[in-house]
């Protein structure tokens, strides 16, 4: 088993029992023959004791063991990212005995997988790749460690990878805890009442969100101010500017007095892009 391998170690043996421990071994004219399997890629010196007997120095067998076929990916990096932004991730190709395959040389074709598009339909990227498109990475003695990742979605999530018809074993994926980015945008989550006579309350009322550019909702701003306007010939009667909590803002109370169309904007301090109701037609009240 590799240093610092993902998955737990496979022992070596002879005649299918864990080197440290006694095998029978049949001797015939003070020689016996056993299978021996060596499951860590170096360069081991194989010994042996009945208990009294050693094998001196320099009588050992010395064994070059290479990596086996290739068996899986894991992919590695950090786990917290903020949306939007790369990261460099770490791709490394093992046999089934967790040796890094250090014959997987040069530029691969790989797929990942596992993250989606934000909710302003950016996509996820690697190497400027979308997700779930083939993606050219160079690997050298069996490690990727120069691919750039970019996650949009702020999500908890799980990357995996597969190509040349080896994939990621679970729990071998890196799973990433992706964040919002800063906040730059005001987003409608519920339009005001498209019909409103004048002098009612609006049903519904707004609600606002607070976005980053990739539409991720941004949950720690409790301190942004926003402020309704009327677009129309006066204001908005109510209380027109309110402080988020949570990255939301929920109105109550709003209302205009003047028989026409109009619609509302919203703006805030610190300055995020504004957005603008749809129509509202306000009709006379009841006489």
């Amino acid at each position: 088993d590799s240093p610092g391998s993902p998955k737990p170690a496979v022992s070596p043996t002879v005649n299918g029992t864990i080197f440290g421990n006694a095998v029978d071994l049949d001797f015939n004219e003070g020689i016996a023959s056993g299978e021996m399997i060596l499951t860590m890629a170096e360069t081991a010196i194989i010994k042996a004791t009945d208990g009294v007997l050693l094998t001196p120095v320099g009588y050992g067998l010395e064994v070059l063991v290479g990596h086996a076929a290739y068996e899986y990916f894991a992919v590695t990096g950090s786990t917290s990212q903020a949306a939007g932004e790369a990261q460099t991730i770490t791709v490394t190709m093992y046999d089934a005995y967790n040796n890094i395959a250090t014959s997987y040389d040069g530029e691969k074709t790989l797929v990942f997988d596992g993250a989606a598009a934000s909710f302003y339909n950016d996509d996820p990227s690697v190497n400027g790749e979308t997700f779930g498109e083939p993606t050219a990475v160079s690997f050298s003695n069996g490690v990727a460690s120069t691919a750039s990742m970019v996650l949009t979605n702020a999500v908890n999530t799980t990357i995996t990878v597969s190509g040349d018809d080896i994939n990621t074993p679970e729990g071998l994926g890196l799973t990433v805890d992706v964040g919002h980015n800063v906040a730059t945008n005001l987003r409608i989550e519920t339009q005001p009442a498209s019909y409103v006579r004048a002098g009612d309350p609006f049903d519904p009322q707004p609600v606002i969100s607070i976005r980053d550019a990739y539409g991720n909702l941004v949950e720690g701003d409790n301190s942004t101010l926003v402020t309704a306007s009327a677009i129309g010939a006066q204001e908005l009667s109510g209380t027109r500017t309110l402080t988020a909590n949570e990255g939301m803002v929920s109105y109550s109370g709003l209302s205009y007095e003047k028989m026409e169309t109009i619609s509302v904007e919203f703006t805030s301090e610190p300055e995020l892009t504004p957005v603008t109701s749809t129509s509202i037609v306000v009709d006379h009240n009841i006489t």
